[in-house]
């Protein structure tokens, strides 16, 4: 009987091969979501002899998992895992590994995605910021476009009295102004030259051109 180095396994004579059963020792890290890598570490991951790694219910074949070393295993969790503990197993050839406390991996939810933005462990993607003229600025509560306080209960009656006074003035203005207008208008209609009512030598009238 010999032990090969190179593989896992004693060949006794020319006839019979042992193989030795994997074995996992740990698997890290000990939660995991969806997508994200575990590793396991163990015995007995012969590159030519690992077929297959069980996680939970889902069996992945040498396409999905990489065997690093004798004693390494890399896997990426698969989806449809629920979440809660799964179960880690090794197939080498036709031999299972055991499962103990140490070959589950516990698979937990992904993280909720914030609100209007991506999920947890996604990457966001802002483009430029594109500002329009016609734009409004904003403006404070409670106070007008022109940034200013609204006036209180006293200002704003102040402003109705100034208001009502400013009328008041106006038309008094425009009364004077109307009557001193209708003062000149009569005061000239009484110094109007009458028409000459003859302007030949014969029939004109001394004194009726010319008054005071």
């Amino acid at each position: 009987m010999t032990w090969s180095a190179a593989a896992p396994m004693f060949h006794v004579g020319a006839s019979a091969t042992f193989l030795l059963m994997p074995r996992i020792t740990s698997v890290a890290p000990a939660e995991a979501r969806v997508g994200e890598e575990i590793t396991i570490l163990g015995t007995g991951f012969d590159h030519a002899l690992t077929t297959s790694l069980r996680i939970g219910s889902t069996v992945l074949d040498r396409t999905r998992f990489s065997v690093v070393s004798d004693t390494e295993l890399r896997a990426i969790v698969p989806a449809g895992t629920p979440p809660g503990y799964a179960d880690v197993q090794v197939t080498s050839d036709t031999l299972d590994s055991a499962l103990t406390a140490a070959t589950r991996v516990l698979v937990v939810e992904a993280a909720p995605a914030a609100p209007g933005g991506p999920a947890s462990g996604g990457s966001s993607v802002t483009g430029p910021t594109t500002q329009h003229s016609n734009a409004q600025p904003a403006i404070a509560p409670g106070r007008s476009a022109d940034g200013m306080l609204p006036p209180t209960g006293a200002d704003a009656a102040a402003t109705v009295v100034f208001a009502l006074l400013s009328i008041g003035i106006g038309a008094a203005v425009i009364r004077a102004a109307t009557a001193r207008a209708t003062g000149r208008a009569a005061s000239g209609a009484g110094r109007l030259r009458p028409e000459v009512l003859h302007r030949s030598g014969a029939g004109r009238e001394p004194g009726l051109d010319r008054i005071g």
